[in-house]
């Protein structure tokens, strides 16, 4: 085998190697950016709202919210400093719902009017293309366990 083809040969493994490390990080990371939803940020929420898609960058954890305001900022957490310190209103891109028994659901208004998405419990979503950095207040409705 010639010197290119074996250069070849260890370039394309090394490419799949990498490829499938970074989907075994990518879950790793969601896992950590989504621990401890529903006690830490200060908010006691059960729910996260992040800055980015797929649960990445600074994030908020608020139980619920009318209006999100200029009263909720996004915290640095595992998935980032990205969006830390920028209002939670209009410039959330992913959600995680931590409960149990309920489903969140997100609106594009404050005082839940408008078009929503709903994310069910104990699953996380990126927002829609209506609401995502478009989004001003957060519901609960009870679903069966």
């Amino acid at each position: 085998m010639s010197f290119f083809s074996k250069t070849g040969l260890v370039a394309a493994a090394a490419a799949i190697a990498v490829s499938l490390s970074s989907g075994a990080a990518f879950a790793a990371d969601i896992t950590d950016n989504t621990a401890n939803c529903n006690d830490t940020d200060g908010g006691g929420g059960d729910a996260c709202l992040y800055y980015n898609s797929n649960l990445g960058g600074a994030r908020d954890a608020d139980p619920n919210a009318n209006n999100y305001g200029t009263t909720y900022t996004f915290k640095a957490y595992y998935g980032g400093t990205n969006g830390a310190g920028q209002y939670v209103k209009n410039n959330a891109a992913s959600v995680y719902n931590s409960t149990s028994c309920f489903d969140l659901h997100i609106w594009f208004n404050s005082n839940q009017a408008g078009a929503m998405q709903t994310i069910g419990d104990n699953d996380w979503a990126n927002l829609n293309a209506t609401l995502k950095n478009n989004n001003a207040s957060q519901s609960w409705t009870s679903v069966p366990c």
